[in-house]
């Protein structure tokens, strides 16, 4: 047992699953500074390529071995029962059997640490590549995700992290500020002075959550900005995120469509706006710039082409670019880097609006990545199912999580009574004479149904899951109902 007297004595540091949020500070390296993290950038593509490699053959090695389609065919049973218990261990008795384990690749990935990869990737920074690798092709191997393809070396890593504040990588405090990032023995990197008062204030406040140890590891991300690398230190810090915006009370439905959002709150009136509004001059301009990269590599390279213009599948021949099509390549690039920030702000602002408007978020719990086939541009654009992802992180962060019912439940069919009325979606009001009701078929949501509430909330009572469903009883199996 070593030091402890009795299994199960030692006590986790942190809960599993504990909230951390991260803060960002910008870098002002010298040009050799510069130099020296981007060959550590382009040595760490390379290793992550290699683990990535060997994970993906033994992941292979693992569905051609004959127990595999053994362990298939056995029988299944319910989850945390005998036979499917059994059938786990099987699996697991494969993996390790072809080294298709996180702690066989991370050894794997220690053992190419030599010549100078040893010099340029760390132990750590090592480590956190290899579990990068092998969560990829983890989560391909369990059907969940498509095959991970390697990183290319023009686009390089986005960030290079450490494990905690022992490794080669952690920033250096001196009279309580952070004057500088140490990444490896004799490299001292400075961070910039902040360059407004919120910043000052904000670098004030990170300061003071690490001289409390709330700081957990740190991580060196890279930014292309009009053609320039811009370096940052990213702190990862225990704890959710601090509320900056007032968080009112009472109900708010928002129903999200591919480009609009329409927002029934309980005590302001309803409203419906376009979402990420400053998207659309930066989708007009990526259009021109994709149509003219276009041009330019039909006429620099038109032997990918077949004769109806269509490009032909398999390897593109396009490789000697001219410096037009070069500086074609940089312009749509920063187009996708300038539509996602103003997304991102739109996002941001609409979040901190609704709840302004209310603690109590509720909508429907749609499958966005299907719109992707129907409206793809508009998807794009816009990222319906990123805004919610947003409102999730927002709403756990306040202890006020998101309510997604089940859009079978029609809710904008369904009247005060509990009645269902079906409407084609080109009929946008709800007219409804025994109630007296004329609005917009969106609004119609907010009134209270005594019909659904029962189904839909029952949460609150039971403690059930997490998603409701249309019918009485819950067709998930832990559900009390």
């Amino acid at each position: 047992m070593g030091r402890y007297k009795t299994a199960g004595t030692r006590k986790r540091k942190r809960e599993r699953g504990a909230p951390t949020h991260v803060e960002n500070i910008p870098l002002d390296p010298t040009p050799a500074e510069l130099a020296l993290s981007l060959t550590r950038n382009h040595a760490g593509l390379r290793f992550y390529n290699a683990v990535l490699a060997e994970a993906k053959r033994r992941a292979r090695a693992v569905k051609a071995d004959p127990a595999w389609e053994k362990a298939r065919k056995m029988r299944k049973g319910k989850p945390r029962s005998p036979e499917r218990i059994r059938q786990s261990q099987a699996f697991q008795v494969i993996r390790e059997a072809h080294g298709f384990t996180r702690a066989a690749v991370l050894s794997y990935g220690s053992s190419l640490r030599k010549s100078y990869i040893r010099e340029q990737v760390f132990a750590q920074e090592a480590q956190e590549l290899s579990a990068r690798a092998f969560d990829a092709t983890w989560m391909w191997h369990l059907g969940k995700r498509g095959k991970p393809q390697p990183k290319r070396a023009r686009d390089g890593l986005h960030s290079l992290s450490a494990k905690d504040l022992h490794g080669s990588m952690r920033p250096v405090v001196e009279g309580g500020k952070i004057t500088a990032l140490q990444w490896g023995r004799d490299t001292h990197i400075s961070v910039s002075a902040p360059k407004t008062r919120a910043e000052e204030v904000e670098r004030k406040r990170i300061e003071a959550l690490m001289s409390r140890g709330k700081l957990l590891y740190c991580r060196v991300v890279f930014e292309q900005v009009r053609g320039r690398v811009l370096l940052y230190l990213q702190l990862v810090v225990d704890g959710p995120a601090p509320l900056r915006h007032e968080i009112g009370k009472g109900k708010v439905s928002f129903d999200l469509g591919p480009s609009w959002v329409h927002v029934v709150p309980e005590h302001a009136p309803a409203f419906h706006e376009v979402l990420a509004p400053s998207v659309e001059d930066k989708a007009k301009e990526l259009r021109r710039e994709l149509r003219h990269l276009d041009r330019q590599h039909r006429s620099g390279s038109p032997e990918c082409f077949d004769e109806a213009g269509r490009h032909v599948k398999g390897r593109c021949y396009w490789r000697q670019r001219s410096k037009a099509a070069e500086a074609t390549k940089k312009k749509v690039r920063e187009t996708y880097r300038t539509m996602a920030e103003g997304r991102d702000r739109d996002h941001g602002n609409l979040v901190n609006r609704l709840y302004a408007l209310g603690d109590d978020l509720r909508c429907e719990g749609l499958d966005y990545r299907s719109w992707q086939k129907n409206w793809p541009h508009s998807i794009r654009n816009r990222a319906p199912g990123a805004f919610v992802e947003r409102v999730r992180r927002r709403g756990a962060a306040a202890s006020k999580p998101l309510y997604e019912y089940d859009p079978h439940l029609a809710l904008s069919q369904t009247c005060i009574g509990g009645e269902r009325v079906k409407k084609p979606l080109s009929e946008r009001r709800h007219v409804c004479e025994e109630h007296d009701l004329d609005v917009d078929r969106e609004s119609n949501t907010r009134s209270p149904k005594k019909a659904l509430d029962n189904r839909i909330f029952h949460r609150e009572s039971t403690g059930g899951c997490e998603r409701w469903r249309s019918s009485r009883r819950c067709r998930r199996a832990r559900c009390p109902r």
